[in-house]
Parts: structure tokens; C-alpha cells; sequence
């Protein structure tokens, strides 16, 4: 990963957790929970995929290097 992507990933961690201090202060709209909300299912539905292709891909490596 790069460095400027590296820089960016935690960037938007650091947002997504200031966001989530401002839900549980209660700091928030409606619009802003609802768009939060959002955002975080889609992260989670992709980290998911990905996860389900790392192992996917593990298991076909794993397969080759046991068969003869």
C-alpha cells in the first residue's frame, strides 16, 4: 500500500471515529445518521467480500501445494 493511501485510510479512520463520538454525544442529525449508516453498511458489506476472496484464495493456494 502506498504511502499517501496509507495517509488516507487513517484519515478516514480517525473521521469515522469522531463520527461515531459525535452519535454516541447525541451531536447529530438524522441525515447525518442515516448517511453514516450507509457508508458502514457498504464498508462492511465490502470488507466481507474481500475477506471471503482471501480465504477462497488461501484454500486454492493450500490445494496446490498439498496434490501432487
Amino acid at each position: 500500500m502506498t504511502t499517501s493511501l496509507s495517509r488516507t485510510m487513517r484519515t478516514a479512520l480517525v473521521a469515522i471515529g469522531a463520527a461515531v463520538q459525535n452519535v454516541e454525544a447525541g451531536r447529530s442529525d438524522q441525515d447525518e445518521l442515516d448517511e453514516m449508516a450507509l457508508v458502514c453498511d457498504r464498508l462492511a458489506q465490502v470488507l466481507r467480500a474481500a475477506a471471503e476472496q482471501t480465504e477462497a484464495l488461501e484454500a486454492e493456494v493450500v490445494a496446490v501445494v498439498i496434490e501432487p
